[in-house]
């Protein structure tokens, strides 16, 4: 076809004009997050702490994986079984190596969608190569998306062989590392194969349990916090239109915020959920009415209606990135062949993605392109159909309206206010960066990264001269130049430092002794994400708080007011915290 060295130029062109071999062959993506946690688990280290990124930074320090900001949010605990093979060798030489099993990955994946759809295979690579973006993001930051495209791609094939209880476990496994592959599960019971849904959740709670018997502790706040922020899309800052999902638009409408959204469109928590979930479940509604369509007039054709719930599926998450799309090339092949490869609507529905994926600057164009595959496949699958589909449809949507309205009544009230805290300011860099600044006075917190704020439970770190400092304690100097004390990372060792603040640069630094550990500041995590003084709880807010500082301020009046200073994740995503306050009443 024409297009076809059409595809191959401009791959071709993308290597040469964004250096790809050189960012495919850099340590400083993705790819250390996996490559930690998964030699913490070879190394039998503790892994109660592989989501507390200051412990998680330590370990990636001991690597010599330098000059990158790790952290395992929000993957789940699983996910470090994809990269043991690589996790003996050094992070350079892993990163190679896990460049090549993504090739094989992607090669592997063509071959078995080549005999899934029974097309020509050169059509299949070409078809998957108009991925560009996704495929080369994939290699760049030395994601899993390809191996988890392959393993859609094997439980596929084995479902078209009828191997039911095999291709559920496939795909089982594959939702216990992303969540996407689970969406199969319900075109499988829309289709009464029973096994492939009993393979599924066989899949799923295997890797689950080879984790449970190393590290149960892992699954403390993996389910109590990194879990509902990652539904919910509150990873990092939730207002930003870089996450792509129809959650972040309806955020941005109904959901006001002093910082990132202090004028939305309406505030209306009650609007924001109702139609978060209506969009949600007409989605899953639309995609379990094209597969039952399928079932019953072309029986050969269910696989295809099955791979289109990978769509549902990325259209649904709450938060997405460019390099998950390429689990959209089984449902894009099964279009095609669905609507032929020749006919107009299929060809101009494959090159809208392949255009949009080299526009990127277009805020939400994989939302649109998503979109447009949706009511296209819905159109493929409705041609010739009698009325009365229709009529069932819509009497199929009255559940979608009231579990919508259930939803949201039951769970907007979590954005009213739970305390009198108030909104003080964003984590700034001003000056010292971990240093907020009222009245003349210095409040030192000990989130630090880098020079900006990354938070975790109580601690991060702040990057100087290629080392890592952490616990940042107020020791020596004078007020025009304070002295700080840290723990220093790097080169593989721990060492201890003296830093200037305003000289930013070490005054002392060697090996660390047990004799320098006492010196720091206590930095335990909490078991409660709630702030407390002299035993009266004073914030009861369901987000993470923590890191108090406690200040008395001199009114004009005479009088003193005290205030308890924070960092809340109310408002904002996992690691993303603000300053906040809460006056103690005497």
């Amino acid at each position: 076809m024409w297009f076809h060295p059409l595809v191959l130029c401009v791959v071709v062109t993308i290597f040469i004009r964004y250096d790809v071999y050189h960012k495919i062959m850099n340590i400083e993506t993705d790819f250390p997050n996996y490559y930690t946690a998964s030699r913490m688990m070879l190394e039998n280290r503790n892994l109660s702490n592989i989501y507390n990124n200051r412990e998680f930074q330590k370990q990636a320090d001991l690597y010599c994986i330098e000059n990158n900001i790790v952290s395992f949010v929000p993957h789940t605990p699983p996910s470090m079984l994809f990269y043991m093979p690589v996790a003996f060798f050094q992070p350079d030489t892993a990163k190679k190596i896990w460049t090549f099993l993504n090739f094989c990955f992607l090669s592997g994946s063509v071959l078995l969608l080549f005999k899934t759809f029974e097309m020509r295979l050169h059509h299949v690579a070409f078809l998957s190569l108009t991925f560009v973006a996704p495929v080369l993001n994939n290699f760049m930051m030395g994601q899993a998306y390809l191996c988890i495209l392959f393993l859609i791609s094997l439980g596929l094939y084995l479902w078209r062989s009828d191997k039911q209880l095999l291709s559920g476990i496939v795909l089982g496994a594959a939702t216990s590392f992303k969540p996407f592959p689970g969406f199969l599960i319900i075109p499988a019971l829309l289709s009464k194969k029973w096994k492939i849904a009993i393979g599924m959740i066989i899949g799923f709670l295997i890797p689950h349990f080879v984790i449970l018997l190393i590290s149960p502790e892992i699954y403390h706040p993996y389910l109590n916090y990194v879990l509902p922020a990652t539904l919910s899309g509150n990873i990092q800052n939730p207002f930003h239109i870089a996450f792509r999902s129809y959650s972040v638009i309806l955020r941005n409408l109904f959901i006001a915020d002093p910082a990132r959204n202090p004028t939305p469109l309406l505030h209306s928590p009650f609007l924001f959920m109702f139609l978060k979930f209506l969009i949600a479940l007409l989605i899953i509604h639309l995609f379990s009415f094209i597969h039952i369509l399928s079932i019953r007039n072309e029986k050969t054709y269910s696989i295809y209606s099955v791979s289109f719930f990978l769509a549902a599926s990325l259209l649904i998450a709450p938060i997405s990135s460019s390099y998950q799309y390429v689990l959209l090339i089984p449902a894009m092949l099964a279009l095609v062949k669905k609507l032929g490869r020749y006919q107009i609507p299929g060809v101009i529905n494959l090159h809208t993605y392949y255009i949009f994926s080299l526009v990127r600057q277009i805020p939400f164009i994989e939302l649109v392109y998503m979109t447009i595959f949706s009511i296209t496949s819905l159109i493929a699958v409705l041609k010739n159909q009698q009325n009365f589909m229709f009529k069932r449809a819509l009497v199929w949507g009255i559940p979608v309206v009231i579990l919508s309205l259930i939803g949201s009544l039951l769970l907007s009230p979590g954005f009213d206010k739970y305390d009198n805290a108030e909104y003080v300011s964003e984590l700034t860099t001003t000056g010292f960066p971990g240093e907020l600044k009222i009245d003349g006075d210095n409040i030192f917190f000990t989130e630090i990264m880098n020079g900006n704020y990354v938070i975790d439970y109580n601690n991060t770190i702040i990057k100087l001269d290629g080392y890592d400092l952490f616990n940042p304690t107020p020791v020596t100097g004078t007020d025009e130049n304070p002295v700080l004390i840290c723990q220093a990372y790097g080169n593989g060792r721990e060492n201890f430092a003296k830093y200037s603040l305003n000289q930013n640069e070490f005054i002392e630094l060697r090996e660390m002794t047990d004799v320098d550990y006492p010196k720091f500041k206590a930095t335990q995590t909490p078991d409660s994400n709630d702030i407390f003084f002299e035993n009266k709880q004073l914030t009861s807010h369901p987000a993470r708080d923590y890191s108090p500082a406690y200040k008395s301020e001199s009114r004009s009046d005479g009088t003193v007011v005290k205030y308890v200073y924070f960092i809340s994740e109310r408002g904002g995503g996992l690691n993303d915290g603000r300053f906040y306050r809460i006056r103690i009443d005497d």
